[in-house]
């Protein structure tokens, strides 16, 4: 009887002192690529007895898993509050559209534009930036994410409220794809400044407020 209350009583303390246990992370795959890897090392750092375990899928099914209990927490962009879950601010974003460098679009808006390097280096305050119309790139093929990411639905929101018809060229899954079709001149995609502060792309895209 002494022996199973003294491992009880250790168990509730490996609880109690967050010593040993398991907890899913999801995200889409852009969070799992640039942000959840910094998380989980330094997570793991300071509990290195608990076992992580990360899920990548777009955001409609990340709820969808969060509702069903299959996620402990999930890492996501959101522009509405979430009134059935619990949620607290980790960054702040900026989404960017995304031109190929040679695009002709590009001509004259010189002022307008921003270097996925300088981003990198912090060498530029993008709220100082001014902002510009999704209007003045109606000769650009657009490359979306597929209905049910939240970068899909700010997409639409964007082209609605400009009263913009796109050329979608591609519909794709993960941002980071997005980026590479945008990159090679097959169009322009939005993006967010993330993706740009943990990596120093090359200047490949011209980017946009």
């Amino acid at each position: 009887m002494m022996s199973i209350e003294k491992d009880f009583d250790s168990k509730i303390n490996d609880i109690n002192q967050i010593q040993y246990g398991h907890i899913t992370v999801g995200g889409s795959n852009y969070v799992s690529s640039y942000i959840l890897p910094l998380v989980a090392a330094k997570f793991a750092e300071i509990y290195p007895k608990i076992e992580i375990t990360l899920m990548e899928a777009g955001s409609t099914e990340l709820e969808r898993m969060l509702n069903n209990e299959e996620l402990d927490l999930m890492i996501d962009s959101f522009d509405t509050e979430d009134v059935l879950h619990e949620s607290y601010p980790i960054i702040d974003e900026r989404i960017l559209l995304a031109v190929p460098t040679g695009s002709n679009s590009n001509i004259g808006l010189e002022k307008y534009q921003i270097k996925p390097h300088d981003i990198y280096t912090g060498k530029v305050d993008i709220d100082k930036v001014p902002g510009i119309s999704v209007e003045n790139f109606k000769e650009e093929k657009f490359i979306l994410l597929k209905s049910g990411h939240n970068m899909h639905k700010y997409a639409m929101r964007v082209f609605k409220n400009s009263n913009f018809t796109p050329q979608i060229a591609f519909k794709l899954d993960q941002l980071s794809t997005s980026y590479r079709f945008t990159a090679l001149g097959n169009g322009a995609c939005f993006l967010t400044d993330t993706i740009f502060k943990y990596h120093d792309f090359k200047d490949e895209v011209v980017l946009y407020n």
